[in-house]
């Protein structure tokens, strides 16, 4: 049976709500998000025990797992944008990454009028707000208008960035708050190595086994074991300030792992992430549908979640849903999406379900790898030199292709890797017309804004930023109709007030 939730009015068990939609608690939770970078799910609380994950196993432990959640989009600033927003970054215009970095505003996406992000619906409810690390969200914003602490009381402070670093424990001594730390992740790139039996690594059939396509996939290892210990040092921390009990912690992944085929696109690689969330004062709430939970989850759902365990009702705007309330309406699917990258324009569209993965390309007669930031990795030119060398095989080539096909459709079950397209398979007819209507019908209910191609002043701003970088055909046009254009000047999103 299905349960409906109430997206107004509802509140943690141990909340009241007061005239305005504001929450009261007599002792209201901090919130702590622990975001990394570019981390896949490959823990022994999910299945993996390649390497050692001490805190992560202690979260599971004491808390709750999310087996299957799934980012909104592949791409770091889309994400990060729709976890601000609770809403999916078509929804707002913020799929594109690093849109809004134009110093001409000539990209710049403004939220609706009256669609608080969520460090604001928190401060309206007495929190205090801060964020260290980077945040890269695509819309304009103010970013001491988000956060209101920082060192020395200067507000929006990004401690990673510049600054002096920022003892964001003192905070416990006031008010309750939501803070968010950010970690590199998968981009971290560990010099330390870490006990891993790489002979018992297999990489998946989508990637040809030689040394250098080895040696990153063990490195993904290394990588979540240094996350791991760094994610340690930060709830030690949280012990210090006698608040850990009345704490939720979010671990939480913006996307899959970097590299090919994983980050930026749309199979489980690019979007399966690694969700923990403890809360000892709340554990009975936490753990009310299971400490292993295994129904889908959109990952913009913990931005609805966080506003549940603080007792906040969920904005009407929200498209989050929440994960922790007295009813909650499970998804019988999620929806995907990637846009344009820097200067590699794409789209593609999804639809992620249990069994099934359903996926359109918009532009059929471009190649996946497209000119990007990739093209001088080492893995890259690996992978290029291969194919033209004949040395790889039928699943192997799939990536490389000169063409992709208009559409994508994956039996997840006998097929995880997603390597047999069953699109014109007839078997599938009836499956592929289900998820290809299901798509039509959250592109039209969304608004998705996606679907309009970018204009001649928004093409400006990415000449502007990349130059020769784009060969986009958008690019050249551009360039051959009005000419270079001069950088603009602008490395983030901020209005005035920073």
């Amino acid at each position: 049976m299905r349960l409906i939730i109430t997206l107004m009015f509802l509140v943690a068990p141990f909340a009241t709500t007061q005239a305005g939609g504001e929450s009261s608690t007599e002792n209201p939770p901090n919130i702590l998000w622990i975001v990394a970078e570019d981390i896949s799910p490959w823990m022994s609380a999910y299945g993996d025990d390649t390497v050692a994950t001490p805190t992560f196993d202690r979260m599971a432990d004491e808390g709750v797992v999310l087996m299957k959640t799934f980012s909104p989009n592949p791409i770091c600033s889309p994400t990060r944008s729709a976890l601000m927003t609770g809403r999916f970054p078509t929804s707002d215009g913020v799929h594109n990454h690093r849109r809004s970095r134009d110093g001409k505003g000539r990209d710049a996406i403004n939220l609706p009028e009256g669609n608080l992000t969520l460090p604001e619906i928190f401060q309206a409810n007495g929190y205090e707000t801060f964020n260290i690390g980077k945040d890269d969200y695509n819309f304009v914003y103010d970013r001491k208008a988000l956060y209101s602490a920082g060192p020395d009381g200067v507000p929006g402070h990004i401690g990673e960035l510049k600054g002096p670093s920022f003892d964001w424990t003192a905070l416990a001594a006031g008010k309750p708050f939501f803070g968010q730390i950010q970690l590199r992740g998968g981009k971290g790139q560990s010099k330390t190595k870490y006990e891993i039996d790489a002979s018992a690594i297999t990489l998946p059939p989508y990637y040809p086994d030689v040394p250098l396509f080895r040696e990153n996939w063990e490195g993904h290892y290394h990588n979540i074991a240094k996350t791991d210990r760094e994610v340690a040092e930060i709830l030690e921390k949280l012990e210090l300030t006698g608040e850990a009990d009345n704490t939720a912690v979010f671990f939480i992944s913006d996307h899959g792992m970097l590299m090919i085929r994983h980050k930026q696109f749309l199979y489980d690689g690019g979007i399966h992430v690694p969700i923990f969330i403890t809360y000892p004062n709340g554990i009975d709430q936490i753990r009310k549908y299971g400490a292993r939970r295994e129904e889908l989850i959109s990952l913009i759902d913990l931005s609805a979640a966080a506003l549940e365990l603080a007792g906040i009702p969920i904005p009407e705007y929200f498209e989050a849903r929440g994960l922790f309330g007295d009813t909650i309406e499970p998804r019988s699917y999620v929806p995907l999406s990637r846009d344009r990258a820097d200067y590699t324009f794409d789209q593609i569209r999804g639809i992620r379900t249990d069994r099934y993965k359903y996926l359109r390309n918009k532009y059929p007669d471009v190649a996946y790898m497209q000119p990007s930031y990739r093209d001088e990795k080492p893995m890259t030119l690996e992978y290029r030199s291969l194919k033209e060398a004949g040395k790889l095989t039928d699943a192997q080539a799939l990536f490389i292709a000169d063409t992709r096909p208009a559409e994508e459709l994956y039996d997840l079950k006998t097929d995880p890797d997603e390597i047999h397209n069953l699109a014109d398979d007839p078997a599938y007819a009836e499956t592929l017309a289900k998820l290809s209507a299901t798509l039509d019908s959250w592109i039209a209910t969304t608004g998705d804004k996606g679907q309009v191609e970018e204009t001649d002043i928004e093409i400006a701003a990415v000449v502007a930023r990349w130059g020769e970088l784009c060969v986009d055909v958008r690019c050249v046009q551009y360039r051959e109709e009005y000419g270079d254009e001069e950088p603009s000047g602008a490395s983030g999103v901020i209005k005035e007030g920073l």
